[in-house]
């Protein structure tokens, strides 16, 4: 019991942040790939959301600080190791810019 409330404690749910995460990313895909923007569909691999844009290394880290924030200030969380990773259609496959989520 709590004192002074009259009320038990609330319960507590244990939170999966494996899948949790895994449904944010999928949610962030598609909010990427509803921009228009991207040269592929987004995909999520393992902990790392990859996105293919025209964009070059310093516009897309500043996208990828940008979308890992704006995931973040919409409540989104994920375990730690998560990566955004932004590659540009003309760079071969190698990374333009990476941040954590």
């Amino acid at each position: 019991m709590v004192y002074g409330t009259g009320s038990a404690p609330a319960e507590t749910t244990k939170v999966d942040w494996a899948e949790e995460s895994n449904t944010n990313a999928f949610k962030m895909c598609k909010a990427i790939d509803g921009m228009g923007d991207a040269t592929e569909p987004c995909r999520v691999s393992g902990r790392t959301v990859i996105v293919v844009m025209p964009m070059n290394p310093v516009e897309a880290k500043k996208f990828c600080i940008g979308a890992a924030s704006e995931m973040h200030k919409a409540g989104a969380k994920f375990e730690p190791g998560w990566t955004l990773q932004i590659k540009s259609p003309y760079s071969n496959g190698s990374n333009t810019a990476y941040c954590e989520l």
